[in-house]
């Protein structure tokens, strides 16, 4: 939705290790790595060339395997030459660059925008289309856990060695510590912006409006059009897992599917699970 402003380009998630060819030359060794000043060494000159919307394409011919990856390659390499012939901006929107946002804002002058969603939200979907979460891998990066997770350092360890887990758990832990690093950036960064996903969807003209301007991008008839198309009441709330990218949505409706998706069992696990880190984002009475 920012991109209908004609300013930016948009970069697909280079940190994720699973889009692989991508917009990073080098892949990822795991979700959720954390680039700080011990190794930035690494990462910076991989990330250097996704801000400057350099695509590798010679760097990744060799490694291709699968004919879908072909016209994948095609496709964001053409668009790495219109960005830079169009002058736009980047716009990288990755989930697993969140423990780096600290470093990306530093070393690249980057705004940053955190969406937040809610955590029974966020547990329906993992439920309903099994991702996996592994929060105890998080232990073995000790500058993470140094810098920013070190409240949960005897859960994430327990955690580990539990063999009686399941998704509601890796939901409640992996929401809780996610957006307990946010709640951080919230405190530190006054200028970035942190917006509710429920917010923009009860609202997109007005709520997208105000992020356009507090991002400095163009505002317009058109753009306004077709926010209202991608979020208006007569698109489906719900579309089968198979087609979960789908996003023209009802959004308002879309973020109330978890009433459905869990039980009141579950969501009570949520609610409880997620304690003190919730409220800092929702009241009590957003449970219902």
């Amino acid at each position: 939705m920012l991109c209908l402003s004609g300013q930016l380009g948009y970069i697909h998630e280079p940190f994720n290790p699973w889009r692989w060819p991508g917009w990073a030359a080098e892949r990822f060794p795991h979700e959720l790595v954390y680039v700080n000043p011990d190794n930035e060494a690494t990462y910076y000159p991989v990330l250097r060339d996704v801000v400057n919307m350099r695509f590798p394409l010679v760097r990744h011919l060799p490694q291709i395997r699968d004919p879908r990856h072909v016209w994948r390659l095609a496709r964001d390499w053409w668009a790495s030459l219109r960005y830079s012939r169009s002058k736009y901006q980047p716009l990288i929107k990755d989930p697993d660059a969140l423990f780096s946002s600290e470093w990306l804002a530093r070393q690249f002058d980057m705004q940053v925008v955190i969406l937040v969603r809610h955590p029974a939200g966020f547990a329906s979907s993992v439920k309903r289309l099994k991702w996996p979460l592994l929060p105890s891998l998080w232990v073995w990066q000790e500058a993470l856990m140094r810098d920013y997770l070190s409240p949960f350092k005897e859960e994430l360890h327990r955690f580990k060695s539990r063999t009686d887990t399941d998704v509601i758990d890796q939901a409640v832990l992996t929401w809780k510590a996610l957006y307990f690093v946010v709640h951080l950036f919230q405190q530190r960064h006054p200028n970035w912006h942190i917006v509710r996903l429920e917010d923009l969807a009860a609202d997109p003209q007005h709520q997208f409006r105000h992020l356009y301007n507090r991002l400095g991008l163009e505002w317009d008839s058109r753009v306004g059009e077709a926010i209202e198309e991608y979020s208006a009441s007569f698109n489906p709330a719900e579309v089968s897992p198979s087609r979960f990218r789908t996003i023209k949505r009802n959004s308002r409706a879309a973020t109330a599917t978890w009433l459905s998706r869990l039980n009141k069992v579950e969501i009570d696990r949520v609610h409880a699970g997620v304690g003190d880190v919730g409220r800092y984002f929702y009241s009590d009475a957003e449970w219902r």
